[in-house]
C-alpha cells in the first residue's frame, strides 16, 4: 500500500513539472505566457486572439490591481517554449567591444642641449647712440659760382654740375671719403660758317674734372633723425680748356658744412655748402659750391 501511494505521487509530481512552463533566465520578470495565451495560431482569422493576459501595471501588479487605475500599453512578452534556452539579444556594432587596442608607442626623445653662449663684449665695444652705417654712398648735384681769383683757375660761368662720393665711417663721429665731379668751368663764344654759308654764334665749355681723393668728415650727432657734418677733402684737378687747347692739371682743395637728415633707414637727404679753390698755371680761383645731397648708407 505504501509502494502504491510513492509511485501515485511521483507520477503526479512528474506530470505537474511537464506541464509547468521553463522560464529562461533571461526574461523579464512577470507572469508566464502559455503555449495557448501567446496568440492565434497561423491559421487564426484576422482579428481574433486567445485568452487576454492580465496587463501589468506598476511594480508588476496586474492592471485591475493598479492603485493609480491605470497600466502600461506594452503587451507582455512571450516566453520561450519549455526546453528551449532564451536567445541573447546581438549587441550593436556601435558598442564597443570589451578588447582593448595598446596605445602606439610614442619615438624617444632626445634631448639636445643648447650651444654655450657667445663671450661678453666689452663694455668700451658696444656702440652708443642711434646707427648711423659704416659705409655710405653720395649722389651731389651741385651749383659753381666763382667768387674770385685770376683765370684760368678763376671760372667765367655760373654752371651746374654732378659729384659722386663714397664714404667709410670707422667711428660714428668720424668719416673718411672719395669723390668724382664734374663741372662747367669757362666759356669761349666764336662765329662760324654753315654749309649753307651763314655766320653763327657758338659758344663752348671749358670743363673742370675733379677728383678728391681723400676727405676727412666729422659729424655732430646732435639729434637722432638730423645729422649736421663738416668736411675737408684735398685732390687733383684736369681742366679742359673751351678753346681745344690740351688738357691742363691743378690742384683742389675743398671744405664744406651741411646736414643730412633720414627720410628712411637707409637713405637720407641733405643740403651742403661748399667752398672751393683751385691751382691752375699757377694762378689761383676760388668758387661756392651748394649743393643737394642724396645718400645710401650700410
Amino acid at each position: 500500500m505504501t509502494t502504491n501511494r510513492a509511485t501515485v505521487r511521483t507520477a503526479i509530481l512528474a506530470a505537474a513539472f511537464v506541464a509547468a512552463p521553463v522560464r529562461a533566465t533571461a526574461a523579464p520578470p512577470g507572469p508566464a505566457v502559455g503555449p495557448a495565451e501567446a496568440g492565434p495560431g497561423p491559421g487564426a482569422p484576422a482579428g481574433a486572439s486567445g485568452p487576454t493576459a492580465p496587463q501589468e501595471g506598476k511594480a508588476g501588479a496586474p492592471a485591475g490591481d493598479d492603485p493609480g487605475g491605470g497600466g502600461t500599453d506594452r503587451a507582455p512578452e512571450a516566453a520561450p517554449a519549455a526546453g528551449t534556452a532564451a536567445t541573447p539579444a546581438p549587441s550593436s556594432p556601435s558598442e564597443p567591444s570589451g578588447e582593448r587596442t595598446a596605445p602606439l608607442a610614442e619615438p624617444p626623445r632626445t634631448i639636445v642641449p643648447l650651444p654655450p653662449p657667445p663671450p661678453r663684449a666689452p663694455a668700451a665695444a658696444i656702440p652708443k647712440g642711434p646707427w648711423y652705417g659704416t659705409f655710405w654712398f653720395e649722389i651731389r648735384p651741385d651749383l659753381t659760382v666763382p667768387l674770385g681769383g685770376r683765370q684760368p683757375a678763376r671760372g667765367s660761368v655760373v654752371s651746374g654740375g654732378g659729384t659722386v662720393g663714397f664714404g667709410y665711417r670707422p667711428h660714428r663721429l668720424v668719416g673718411l671719403r672719395t669723390a668724382l665731379g664734374l663741372t662747367l668751368h669757362d666759356a669761349r663764344a666764336r662765329r662760324v660758317e654753315t654749309v649753307f654759308g651763314d655766320r653763327i654764334h657758338v659758344v663752348d665749355y671749358g670743363q673742370i674734372l675733379a677728383f678728391e681723393f681723400l676727405g676727412l668728415r666729422a659729424f655732430a650727432p646732435v639729434h637722432p633723425r638730423f645729422l649736421p657734418y663738416a668736411d675737408a677733402a684735398g685732390g687733383m684737378v684736369i681742366w679742359f680748356p673751351a678753346d681745344g687747347r690740351p688738357a691742363v692739371p691743378g690742384a683742389l682743395l675743398r671744405a664744406a658744412a651741411g646736414f643730412e637728415g633720414w627720410v628712411a633707414p637707409r637713405v637720407t637727404l641733405g643740403v651742403e655748402v661748399a667752398y672751393r679753390m683751385l691751382a691752375l698755371s699757377s694762378t689761383f680761383g676760388h668758387a661756392l659750391q651748394p649743393s643737394a645731397v642724396l645718400g645710401i648708407h650700410w
